[in-house]
C-alpha cells in the first residue's frame, strides 16, 4: 500500500494530525457542555444545586478518610506484581503493540524498496 501524501505531511502524521484535531474538538466541546460546578450550571434547580453540592462534600470527606484495616498502596502494588492476570495483560499488551509495530515497519520498508527499484 503507498503512502498517501497531503503537502509535505506523510500517512502516520496526517493521522496524528486528524487524530489530534478531533481530540482538541472534544475538549473544547467538553469545556463548553460540562459545568464545572453544581453552582455554576443552570440547569439544576436550587434544591437540586443543594443535593449535589452535600454529595460532594460528602464523597470529599470520605475520601480523606483511610478505612481502619485498609491496604497500603505499597501492600497494593505487591500484590498486583503477585497477580498472574496483571503479567498476563501486560505480556498480551506487548505482543499487540510490537506485532502492530512489525507490521507498520514492513509495509513502509517495502513501499521504500519498491519506490527504489522502480528508479
Amino acid at each position: 500500500m503507498e503512502d498517501l501524501k497531503l503537502g509535505n505531511a506523510n500517512s502516520v502524521a496526517q493521522l496524528y494530525i486528524i487524530e489530534g484535531a478531533i481530540t482538541i474538538a472534544v475538549g473544547i466541546l467538553v469545556m463548553i457542555v460540562l459545568p464545572d460546578f453544581p453552582d455554576t450550571w443552570k440547569a439544576l434547580t436550587e434544591e437540586e444545586r443543594h443535593v449535589a453540592n452535600r454529595r460532594l462534600a460528602l464523597d470529599a470527606a470520605e475520601a480523606d478518610v483511610d478505612e481502619p484495616g485498609g491496604m497500603s498502596q505499597v501492600r497494593g502494588i505487591k500484590l498486583a506484581f503477585l497477580d498472574p492476570k496483571t503479567w498476563v495483560l501486560a505480556i498480551a499488551y506487548h505482543g499487540i503493540t510490537g506485532a502492530a509495530g512489525s507490521v507498520v515497519f514492513h509495509r513502509r520498508h517495502r513501499s521504500h524498496t519498491r519506490a527504489r527499484e522502480q528508479s
